[in-house]
């Protein structure tokens, strides 16, 4: 994603209009509209203020992938993630799912497979079910008991 479109995203994310967010930044909403659909840029001096006025960072602001971040009801009883980190040679990804979304997911998609893992995870309260170092490449699945309210 571009700055532009970042620029957008975090703004209808926070509710607010182009013409909220210009008076805010002290600039019209024709300027908003045109950073948004990358006509311009924003000036360099003013990205600070746009990254406050949307409460993002500036990394975020420049950040060309897409959020990862999961947001789930705080009530769930079920409390327990599933953490999956892939480290191979440069390159690293770890991925966080509660287990209560792959419920969802298993619901919604009709993809297969599902079951299979949720009954494994059932039995398992906290742990490591997979850890494998092969050749450089490390995969590591585990469950986690997790704080929603601190993270």
């Amino acid at each position: 994603m571009s700055i532009g479109s970042n620029i957008a995203k975090f703004r209808k994310e926070k509710g607010l209009t182009q013409n909220e967010l210009g008076e805010r930044l002290g600039v019209t909403n024709q300027a908003i509209s045109k950073w948004e659909t990358e006509t311009s840029m924003p000036d360099v001096m003013l990205l600070p203020e746009i990254a406050k006025a949307l409460g993002v960072s500036l990394e975020m602001l420049y950040s060309d992938e897409e959020d990862t971040k999961i947001t789930v009801a705080q009530d769930l009883k079920d409390k327990r993630i599933v953490k999956i980190s892939v480290d191979e040679d440069d390159a690293k990804v770890v991925v966080r799912l509660p287990i209560s979304a792959l419920d969802l997911i298993k619901d919604e998609s009709g993809i297969g497979g599902f079951d299979k893992l949720l009954k494994m995870l059932n039995g398992v309260n906290e742990g490591t079910l997979v850890d494998v170092d092969d050749d450089g490449t490390k995969v590591k699945i585990t469950v986690e008991e997790y704080d929603f309210k601190n993270n």
